[in-house]
């Protein structure tokens, strides 16, 4: 009759008790308390000093920022357009006024306009004080048009609404806008316009609407 062994213990921890049924060494945790007076001073004061640092730059980017925001609402029509333009028609001069306006862009003179081809007229996305995709950077649908020889316009608009303007009013404005725009090339082809998010559907709706009174003329 032979006794039986218990397997060996290949972890190399100590047998399983009922205390610690697993086997298994806890993880020590570091206590800080534990440290010398000298380190642990140390390492609040260090705490402290990064806290403070980061504090004195989150409020002066606040401060920046709240600078550029009164900067830029001081101008009632200001934009951060990238490219040189001049405003050809205000949607305040309309029967009903809209913080709106139509700028031609100046091209640069490496970028020179074919007057034959068809104007494009982008429409500034309505997603807060100034261009959004439309204008802000080179690489973009003022910059494509512009280096394949097209005339460009832009429809942009001011931070504050005229006082009872509505939706509908801008639509029937940029009527207005696209017929100055077919005026200035009696010989071209129609305008095409491109509008994002926001100034798409306002796009669309303007067409639709020119239609509409076209029908009720007749």
């Amino acid at each position: 009759m032979t006794a039986s062994t218990a397997p060996p213990n290949r972890t190399g921890s100590k047998p399983p008790s009922e205390i610690n049924p697993s086997g298994l060494k806890r993880p020590s945790v570091p206590n800080s308390f534990g440290a010398s007076p000298g380190n642990f001073i140390a390492s609040w004061l260090e705490y402290a000093i990064d806290s403070c640092q980061r504090s004195v730059l989150f409020l002066e980017l606040l401060r920046e920022r709240g600078n550029e925001q009164a900067e830029i609402t001081s101008r009632p029509m200001a934009t951060v357009l990238r490219f040189d333009h001049e405003v050809i028609m205000s949607g305040r001069s309309l029967p009903r006024p809209i913080n709106y306006y139509l700028s031609r862009i100046v091209p640069p003179p490496e970028m020179p306009t074919d007057q034959r081809k068809r104007p494009v007229v982008v429409v500034d996305p309505r997603a807060g004080q100034g261009p959004g995709v439309g204008g802000f950077k080179a690489q973009s649908e003022i910059g494509d048009a512009l280096a394949a020889g097209h005339p460009v316009y832009f429809i942009g608009f001011g931070a504050k609404p005229e006082p009872g303007q509505q939706f509908l009013d801008i639509v029937e404005g940029q009527v207005k806008f696209f017929e100055r725009v077919a005026d200035l090339h009696p010989d071209g082809l129609r305008p095409f316009a491109i509008g994002n998010c926001q100034a798409g559907y306002q796009t669309l709706m303007a067409p639709s609407d020119a239609h509409r009174r076209a029908n009720d003329f007749h």
